[in-house]
């Protein structure tokens, strides 16, 4: 009995790593391919990472879910940058007693890797959205080329590129403001603070963040 569990065990590890730090999507044949696995038996075992949130599967394929997220296995880059963040997220959340949130672009998907604040905003580490309906999103595709963004939402990236900041309403849940500014063309820095307090005297203190984690990440 030992010898199975560790066996599956190994099967699952190995499918996990499947996905490393360039991966976004994979199909099941590219699993089964880097697993070294047979193709049978990397489906049912995806199938079950997925049932238990270590796994999402989408019309690309499987990518990494919010359990492997919450666990910091994404993205090794993810880690690097959460520590060349952390000084500015916590000087942020200091000045300004908002939630702040740390987001990495995947896909088209804009992914929370790191929070500060309070339960008021109902995001944790790992949780994810469409990259086109979060502010924290909205400020990355700003940062992208525009033929690479421009499909991904209605939004006036334009603007947004010449704000430097994005301001939206309602992002979590109504009564929140959300503010976020571009750290790269992977990454940004928001905050989110209730609609009652003038949202936009932060601006630059989100988009000072930005900035000092970007001139972390190239020292």
């Amino acid at each position: 009995m030992r010898e199975v569990v560790v066996t599956t065990v190994d099967r699952f590890t190995v499918v996990i790593d499947a996905f490393d730090d360039a991966t976004v999507d994979l199909t099941l044949d590219q699993v089964a391919t880097r697993a070294a696995l047979p193709r049978s038996t990397t489906h049912r075992i995806l199938d079950h990472l997925v049932r238990l949130n270590w796994l999402k599967r989408n019309d690309r394929g499987y990518g990494l879910g919010v359990r492997a997220m919450s666990w910091g296995a994404g993205d090794a880059a993810d880690l690097r940058l959460r520590e060349a963040a952390a000084p500015a997220l916590y000087d942020l959340q200091v000045k300004t007693a908002a939630v702040v949130h740390l987001g990495v672009l995947r896909g088209r998907d804009i992914v929370h890797v790191d929070k500060l604040g309070g339960p008021a905003v109902p995001t944790r580490v790992g949780t994810s959205a469409p990259a086109g309906e979060l502010a924290l999103g909205l400020a990355v595709l700003a940062a992208l080329p525009p033929e690479d963004a421009e499909e991904q939402t209605g939004a006036d990236l334009m603007a947004i590129r010449r704000a430097g900041v994005v301001c939206r309403r309602g992002d979590y849940s109504p009564g929140l403001t959300s503010l976020a500014a571009a750290i790269d063309r992977r990454a940004s820095v928001g905050i989110v603070v209730p609609d009652s307090v003038c949202a936009q005297r932060y601006q630059p203190l989100v988009m000072a963040a930005a900035a000092r984690t970007r001139a972390a990440l190239r020292a």
